[in-house]
């Protein structure tokens, strides 16, 4: 709980050390991407990349994996490395009839790098999309009405 809060209050180097703890306390993997998240704003990226190999090699569930693929897309972006982190995402675009919360947030983060990349058709569709499954998820109302 300590790392979480820390993480919260944007304290990253106290968070990491204390979910470092956790990881090696408890043998799990479950707070990792928010330990890939302080790293990356602290602007690590080789350590964002290298938490990210061991989370792979790990293979958690589909919710956590899906945060630390979020973070590595994000580390990927904030390198100006768009093409790399939409890639690392497209491949969970697919519409679902009843997508879980990580998928939505997946589809988020994809809206925004498509934006970001320059791609508006894309990014309109998936914020179409998430306003349709969810009319007040994050500000994806506000975004898609900024696109037209």
């Amino acid at each position: 709980m300590l790392g979480l809060t820390l993480y919260r209050l944007g304290r990253w180097k106290a968070a990491l050390v204390e979910l470092e703890a956790f990881r090696l306390l408890g043998a799990s993997v479950e707070q990792e991407p928010v330990a890939m998240d302080c790293e990356r704003a602290l602007g690590r990226h080789t350590a964002v990349e290298t938490r990210w190999n061991a989370l792979r090699q790990a293979s958690p569930g589909a919710e956590v994996f899906g945060e630390g693929r979020l973070v590595m897309a994000g580390s990927l972006a904030d390198r100006g490395r768009l093409s790399e982190a939409i890639a690392l995402l497209a491949r969970y675009e697919a519409d679902r009839a009843r997508p879980k919360l990580w998928m939505a947030r997946t589809w988020y983060a994809l809206a925004d790098l498509y934006e970001r990349a320059g791609d508006v058709p894309r990014a309109r569709a998936l914020w179409t999309r998430l306003v349709k499954w969810d009319a007040e998820f994050f500000d994806a109302a506000e975004r898609l009405a900024a696109l037209r």
